[in-house]
Protein backbone atom coordinates (compact mmCIF):
# COMPACT_ATOMS: atom_id res chain seq x y z
CA UNK A 1 0.00 0.00 0.00
CA UNK A 2 1.19 3.68 -1.12
CA UNK A 3 2.28 5.97 1.96
CA UNK A 4 0.38 8.94 1.94
CA UNK A 5 2.05 12.44 2.86
CA UNK A 6 -0.07 15.07 4.57
CA UNK A 7 -1.86 17.38 1.61
CA UNK A 8 -0.96 21.09 1.63
CA UNK A 9 -3.26 23.78 0.28
CA UNK A 10 -2.20 27.10 -0.30
CA UNK A 11 1.25 26.52 1.76
CA UNK A 12 -1.10 24.58 4.86
CA UNK A 13 -0.54 21.58 6.14
CA UNK A 14 -4.09 19.97 5.38
CA UNK A 15 -5.38 17.34 8.16
CA UNK A 16 -5.22 13.49 6.65
CA UNK A 17 -8.54 12.56 7.20
CA UNK A 18 -10.60 9.01 7.45
CA UNK A 19 -13.99 8.93 7.10
CA UNK A 20 -16.77 6.19 8.42
CA UNK A 21 -20.11 5.03 6.35
CA UNK A 22 -21.77 2.47 7.53
CA UNK A 23 -26.25 1.26 7.54
CA UNK A 24 -27.94 2.58 10.10
CA UNK A 25 -29.13 -1.00 11.45
CA UNK A 26 -26.33 -2.87 11.18
CA UNK A 27 -25.62 -4.86 14.79
CA UNK A 28 -21.93 -4.51 16.23
CA UNK A 29 -20.37 -7.33 17.79
CA UNK A 30 -16.93 -6.82 20.26
CA UNK A 31 -15.02 -8.70 17.26
CA UNK A 32 -16.17 -6.16 14.75
CA UNK A 33 -15.58 -2.64 16.97
CA UNK A 34 -12.19 -4.34 17.29
CA UNK A 35 -11.67 -4.44 13.90
CA UNK A 36 -13.01 -0.80 13.33
CA UNK A 37 -10.52 0.16 16.13
CA UNK A 38 -7.61 -1.85 14.44
CA UNK A 39 -7.79 -0.21 11.46
CA UNK A 40 -7.78 3.77 12.93
CA UNK A 41 -4.93 2.47 15.12
CA UNK A 42 -3.03 1.11 11.69
CA UNK A 43 -4.38 4.79 9.66
CA UNK A 44 -3.02 6.77 12.64
CA UNK A 45 0.18 5.28 13.36
CA UNK A 46 1.16 3.86 9.28
CA UNK A 47 -0.62 6.83 7.77
CA UNK A 48 -0.62 9.73 9.39
CA UNK A 49 -4.58 9.77 9.77
CA UNK A 50 -5.06 12.43 12.58
CA UNK A 51 -8.88 13.75 11.68
CA UNK A 52 -12.07 10.95 11.95
CA UNK A 53 -15.05 12.51 10.26
CA UNK A 54 -18.43 10.68 11.21
CA UNK A 55 -22.39 11.33 10.46
CA UNK A 56 -25.85 11.63 12.63
CA UNK A 57 -27.23 9.01 11.45
CA UNK A 58 -27.04 5.66 13.02
CA UNK A 59 -25.59 2.40 14.78
CA UNK A 60 -22.39 2.90 12.95
CA UNK A 61 -21.72 6.69 12.69
CA UNK A 62 -22.32 6.47 16.62
CA UNK A 63 -19.37 3.73 16.97
CA UNK A 64 -17.21 5.12 14.82
CA UNK A 65 -16.90 8.83 16.90
CA UNK A 66 -16.79 6.31 20.39
CA UNK A 67 -14.34 4.34 19.28
CA UNK A 68 -11.83 7.30 18.07
CA UNK A 69 -13.05 9.16 21.51
CA UNK A 70 -11.83 6.19 23.26
CA UNK A 71 -8.64 6.26 20.96
CA UNK A 72 -7.88 10.14 22.04
CA UNK A 73 -6.15 8.50 25.29
CA UNK A 74 -3.52 6.48 22.94
CA UNK A 75 -3.50 9.53 20.27
CA UNK A 76 -4.14 12.86 22.16
CA UNK A 77 -3.55 14.86 18.80
CA UNK A 78 -6.01 12.90 16.59
CA UNK A 79 -9.36 14.90 15.80
CA UNK A 80 -13.12 13.71 15.99
CA UNK A 81 -15.53 15.57 13.42
CA UNK A 82 -18.77 15.68 13.90
CA UNK A 83 -20.33 15.91 10.28
CA UNK A 84 -23.85 17.73 10.14
CA UNK A 85 -25.93 16.10 7.19
CA UNK A 86 -28.41 19.42 7.46
CA UNK A 87 -27.74 23.16 8.40
CA UNK A 88 -27.07 23.80 12.25
CA UNK A 89 -30.34 25.04 13.80
CA UNK A 90 -31.75 25.35 17.38
CA UNK A 91 -34.89 27.94 18.22
CA UNK A 92 -33.10 28.60 21.33
CA UNK A 93 -29.89 29.56 19.51
CA UNK A 94 -26.80 27.32 21.14
CA UNK A 95 -26.38 23.65 20.24
CA UNK A 96 -24.71 21.73 22.60
CA UNK A 97 -22.32 19.69 21.02
CA UNK A 98 -21.34 16.21 22.97
CA UNK A 99 -17.79 16.02 24.67
CA UNK A 100 -16.66 13.38 22.51
CA UNK A 101 -16.48 15.51 19.22
CA UNK A 102 -13.83 18.53 19.35
CA UNK A 103 -15.86 20.32 16.25
CA UNK A 104 -18.31 19.79 14.14
CA UNK A 105 -18.78 20.78 10.67
CA UNK A 106 -21.31 21.39 8.03
CA UNK A 107 -19.65 20.92 4.56
CA UNK A 108 -22.74 22.00 1.90
CA UNK A 109 -22.00 25.56 0.49
CA UNK A 110 -25.29 25.98 -1.33
CA UNK A 111 -28.95 24.71 0.27
CA UNK A 112 -30.38 21.82 -1.54
CA UNK A 113 -33.66 20.00 -1.82
CA UNK A 114 -33.94 17.75 1.52
CA UNK A 115 -33.40 14.49 0.46
CA UNK A 116 -30.73 15.18 -1.09
CA UNK A 117 -28.30 16.54 1.75
CA UNK A 118 -27.14 13.11 2.99
CA UNK A 119 -26.15 12.19 -0.18
CA UNK A 120 -24.23 15.58 -0.62
CA UNK A 121 -23.04 15.71 2.42
CA UNK A 122 -21.86 11.56 2.12
CA UNK A 123 -19.63 13.06 -1.25
CA UNK A 124 -18.46 16.14 0.52
CA UNK A 125 -16.83 14.13 3.25
CA UNK A 126 -15.26 11.65 0.76
CA UNK A 127 -14.08 14.48 -1.42
CA UNK A 128 -11.91 14.98 1.45
CA UNK A 129 -10.75 12.03 3.06
CA UNK A 130 -8.13 9.67 2.23
CA UNK A 131 -9.16 6.29 4.04
CA UNK A 132 -12.65 5.46 4.33
CA UNK A 133 -13.34 2.76 6.96
CA UNK A 134 -16.89 1.01 5.75
CA UNK A 135 -19.80 -1.31 7.57
CA UNK A 136 -22.26 -2.13 4.75
CA UNK A 137 -24.95 -5.27 4.93
CA UNK A 138 -25.90 -4.43 1.56
CA UNK A 139 -25.81 -2.99 -1.64
CA UNK A 140 -28.38 -0.08 -0.77
CA UNK A 141 -28.65 2.98 0.82
CA UNK A 142 -26.47 5.78 1.45
CA UNK A 143 -23.65 4.24 3.04
CA UNK A 144 -23.77 1.97 0.16
CA UNK A 145 -23.79 5.11 -2.47
CA UNK A 146 -20.76 6.76 -0.36
CA UNK A 147 -18.54 3.80 -0.51
CA UNK A 148 -19.21 3.29 -4.14
CA UNK A 149 -18.39 7.28 -4.80
CA UNK A 150 -15.53 6.55 -2.66
CA UNK A 151 -14.29 3.98 -5.51
CA UNK A 152 -15.10 6.40 -8.27
CA UNK A 153 -12.79 9.10 -6.31
CA UNK A 154 -9.56 6.29 -5.84
CA UNK A 155 -9.89 6.37 -2.12
CA UNK A 156 -9.04 2.91 -0.06
CA UNK A 157 -11.78 1.38 2.00
CA UNK A 158 -10.94 -0.31 5.11
CA UNK A 159 -14.34 -3.34 4.86
CA UNK A 160 -15.17 -5.12 8.59
CA UNK A 161 -17.96 -6.96 6.36
CA UNK A 162 -15.93 -9.12 3.34
CA UNK A 163 -18.13 -11.26 2.78
CA UNK A 164 -20.61 -8.74 2.37
CA UNK A 165 -18.40 -6.87 -0.22
CA UNK A 166 -17.58 -10.24 -1.94
CA UNK A 167 -21.65 -9.69 -3.56
CA UNK A 168 -21.03 -6.16 -3.88
CA UNK A 169 -17.43 -5.75 -4.29
CA UNK A 170 -15.40 -2.35 -3.24
CA UNK A 171 -11.85 -1.86 -3.22
CA UNK A 172 -9.92 -2.95 -0.56
CA UNK A 173 -6.13 -3.44 0.81
CA UNK A 174 -4.82 -5.68 2.94
CA UNK A 175 -3.10 -5.15 6.22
Amino acid sequence: MPTLYIRRQKGKIMSVICSGFGHAEAVYFDHELAVVERYMRLLIEDHGVDTFYSGTHGNFDLAFANIVYSLKSDYPHIQNVLILSHPPYSKFGHIELPEKYDYSLYLLEEPCFYKQYVTRTNRAIVDRSAFVIAAVIDGLGGAYSACLYAKRKGVPILNIYHDIFERFPLPDFAL
